[in-house]
């Protein structure tokens, strides 16, 4: 989760606003394989992460290739 949360903040934070912020800071800090759970439909998202935040950053989708680039591997 840290890769898609990572790459989802760099893409949005400048446009989250404080309310925004803290909400995000309260899902990063939620337990990554509880998340990905939520996330992948294996567990219903509790009432807290029902906001228009957290759906966005369930339908968001990461650039995988981007960060296999940055780590120095060729992407597929």
């Amino acid at each position: 989760m840290d890769l898609v949360l990572g790459q989802f903040a760099e893409e949005n934070i400048a446009d989250l606003s404080d309310e925004q912020l803290d909400e995000l800071e309260i899902i990063m800090d939620e337990e990554d394989q509880d998340l990905v759970q939520m996330v992948t439909g294996a567990q219903a998202i509790p009432e807290k992460f029902q906001t228009p935040l957290f759906m966005t950053i369930v339908s968001y989708r990461p650039d995988f290739d981007l960060v296999t680039a940055q780590n120095g591997h060729s992407p597929k």
